[in-house]
């Protein structure tokens, strides 16, 4: 069975194009293991919480925000790992987007608030947003290229 799943994933030989070749890291290794850190950042902000969210809302929303974020971005990791359910990565990147965005605002709507700088936090969160569109727009240009369905 794990033979199966690895056949049929981005770590199996062929599944990247020899034209695409030179993006293998990137498909490999960088964008799973970001969904990863994602993940375990989710968690992490769901057990120790998320300051920002936990200033504007109560801890059991942020503990909620932390595994809702957790899982989708495991189900980003899904998607990039088996090419074939790149729409499933395209909604989670998607939703993604749409969470670190939220929390740039709360960022922001915190720092009005509490008179704290965040550019700190917002240095990390705002770069995390740009590459998930990057890789949104990437996703759509296979998907184009694929032609229709």
């Amino acid at each position: 069975m794990l033979a199966t799943l690895r056949s049929k994933s981005i770590w199996a030989k062929g599944a990247i194009p020899l034209i695409e070749y030179k993006y293998r890291n990137l498909k490999r290794i960088v964008l799973p293991v970001i969904d990863l850190i994602f993940a375990g950042g989710g968690i992490m902000g769901a057990i120790h919480g998320i300051p920002a969210l936990d200033q504007i809302f109560s801890r059991e929303v942020s503990e909620i925000g932390g595994y809702t974020f957790a899982f989708v971005a495991l189900v980003c990791f899904v998607g990039v790992s088996f090419p074939r359910l790149w729409l499933l990565e395209i909604f989670g990147k998607s939703a993604l987007l749409g969470m670190i965005g939220g929390y740039i605002a709360a960022l922001i709507f915190g720092a009005f608030v509490t008179k704290t700088s965040a550019a700190y936090v917002l240095s990390l969160a705002i770069p995390s947003g740009i590459f998930i569109y990057w890789r949104l727009t990437l996703l759509s240009e296979e998907a184009r290229d694929r032609g229709p369905r």
